[in-house]
Order: C-alpha cells, then structure tokens, then sequence
C-alpha cells in the first residue's frame, strides 16, 4: 500500500490517536519519576534501553516531521509560519497563565501579590508565549524545581519547522533526493559523533537536535517518497528483524535500525486501515503542555503518601479535562484562523498522481 492522499482525513488515520498515546507515555514516564524514583517504568523493565517518554516523543518527532512537510508543500511561507503560530502559542501561553495563576500562588513562598507582580513571573509567561526559549521555573516556587519540564522539547521542535522551512526554501523538497541526501548526513553524524556531544558543555545542547531531528527529518522524507515507499507487513518485519539483530549483535548501530524501524512503524500505524479506537479531538498538545503542572501540583500537595495509582488516576483526570477545554477554548478556535489553499490548488493535488502531487507549491 502507498500513502494516498484520502489518508489525511482525520476520519482515515490514527495521527491524533498516536498522538494521544504518545503524550500518555510522557506522562507515565513523569508519573514514575514523581512517585517512585527508584522502580523501573514497565517499558524499561522489559527493554532496558527505552523510557515510555522517549518512545513518546520517538512519536512526536516523526509524526510532526511527515505532517509538517505536508503542510509546508501545500502552503505560501507566510501560511506555513502563521499556521505554526497558531498551533503552538495561544495553547502554550493559556498553559503559563494557568501555571502562574495555580501552581505559582499555591505553591510560591512570596507574597501573592509581590509573585505576581515579580519580573521573572512575566518573564515565565511571555517568554513561554512565544517559545523559542522556555522557562521551567517561578520565583519562590517549589525550590526552584521545574513546574513545567516538557517545554523544553517546543524551541527543539520550533527549530526543526525552521530548519525544514530553509529546506524548502533551497528547493529541496522538489528536488527530494537533495533532501534525502540530507538526512543520510545527519544519520551518519548520529552514528559517529553525536553521543561525543554529550562530553562537551559547549556543544552538549546540540544533542537533542541531532538525535530527535532525525526523527523528524526521517518523517519529512517519509512523505516526500509516498509514492515510492510502500507501507508493508514484510518491511516491517525486516526492519524489526535488523533493530533486534542490531540489539543483540551490533549495538554501534542499534540507534539507527530503531530510527529506521520506529519512523516506519509510526507512520505505517498511523496511515493503517485498522484504526485505533478514539474520540475523533485532538487534545494530545494540551494534554503534553498541562500533564506536568498537574503532576507537579498534585505532588507538591500529596507528597508520596497515596502511591503511584492514586496519584496517576487523579492527575490523569485532570489533565484530560484541562486538555479537552485547551482543545475546545483555545486550539480549535486558534486553528479556525488558519488560511487554507486555493480551491485551484486543491484540485490540482487531487487530480495529480501522487508521485507528482509535491511539486504544486505556491
């Protein structure tokens, strides 16, 4: 089977439910960490290699990259980059205000009106409003523990549109093998020098870029070769033959057969016929900005006392329904302001096979 274009209807793909899991397992990640430091999440304990957090985002990244570069070769540059504003600032700023307004002046040890008023609260929320950098701390609060750690991976990922925006920019999406070719480069630079960053402290912060941006990359080459990678059973089990070979065998190259097999099988589940239970709204993005916040709060109130269910039921609740009003109130509104193509346009990607589909930019 090759990724048509009908399989981007949310009513035909798994995007939102991969999503969704993926967020879930951040969040199970966080919840042992809170909980319990020293017991193994389950993913660990059966792998002990992978973090639930990391397959989680393994999902984030190829799934951003395969879709954002649909979205970028379907759009002007001026859409493209407002259509990204709009996904991504008015959810995560909504997300500071409401960690100031609860987390902060439950949990701060200044006066309320002296921590509201105080420069690095607003630094917190205006910095994290348009996240190029992030802020995870709040004057007096919890020590100066993080109150939102899994911003950090938004500037990461805002990074990443850019870079692929400069790609586009120096046609590569037309002449897809040039980018293709890029990836390789970037594959290769993982396998042999990467993990030397992390010895380096002027250079260790590129590590997350390398690694993770292979992932996205690897999903925007994915979608500009759709209609020359066929989504099969048989190469996934090759792939998932070669990781499990690379396992036992070949650990150099362990990083990159999971990079190959975990971006095919994504992208393969998510464009799959058998789909995923799921209630057709996408909160995997609120659910992302609030889960931590919540944990943290809740955690700073209970302290270790009811255990790892009793904590992760409660704080389960009230995310999902801070990420259903996020998605209601604040993104679905967002994103109704996103400029969409031409109508001309539209039915030249649909009358084009799909091998020609990519080259129709405005």
């Amino acid at each position: 089977m090759y990724i048509a274009e009908a399989t981007f209807q949310r009513k035909h793909n798994n995007f939102d439910a991969l999503r969704l899991l993926a967020a879930l397992g951040v969040f199970i990640s966080h919840g042992y960490g809170f909980t319990n430091p020293q017991k193994v999440e389950p993913l660990y304990a059966l792998t002990g290699r992978y973090l639930l957090s990391t397959l989680g985002l393994f999902i984030f990244f190829s799934l951003s990259g395969f879709l954002i570069c649909r979205s970028l070769n379907r759009s002007t540059v001026k859409d493209y980059l407002w259509n990204r504003i709009l996904r991504i600032c008015p959810a995560i700023a909504i997300c500071s205000l409401f960690t100031i307004l609860v987390t902060g002046c439950i949990f701060t040890n200044l006066p309320v009106r002296e921590f509201l008023f105080h420069v690095e609260t607003w630094h917190f929320l205006v910095q994290n409003s348009f996240p190029v950098r992030v802020v995870l701390t709040l004057p007096g609060v919890l020590d100066g523990k993080a109150v939102n750690a899994s911003l950090w991976t938004i500037p990461l990922e805002i990074k990443m549109y850019l870079l692929l925006l400069l790609a586009y920019l120096l046609r590569l999406f037309s002449n897809r093998w040039l980018l293709a070719c890029s990836w390789s480069m970037l594959i290769v630079v993982n396998l042999f020098f990467a993990n030397q960053l992390l010895h380096l402290s002027g250079l260790k912060n590129l590590y997350p870029l390398l690694h993770f941006g292979a992932y996205f990359l690897g999903g925007a080459v994915f979608y500009l070769y759709r209609d020359k990678i066929p989504v099969r059973f048989s190469i996934w089990l090759l792939l998932l033959a070669l990781w499990l070979l690379a396992w036992k065998f070949f650990p150099v190259y362990l990083d990159t057969a999971a990079l190959f097999f975990f971006i095919y099988t994504i992208i393969g589940v998510g464009v799959s016929s058998i789909h995923i239970p799921f209630p057709r709204i996408d909160i995997s993005y609120g659910f992302y900005l609030y889960a931590f916040p919540v944990q943290r709060s809740i955690y700073a109130a209970w302290g270790d006392q009811p255990g790892y269910w009793p904590f992760t039921l409660t704080t389960f609740l009230i995310t999902t329904l801070l990420a259903t009003a996020s998605w209601f109130l604040i993104e679905k509104r967002a994103l109704s302001l996103k400029k969409h193509r031409s109508v001309v346009l539209t039915e030249k990607l649909i009358g084009q096979p799909e091998d020609q589909a990519y080259q129709y930019k405005q």
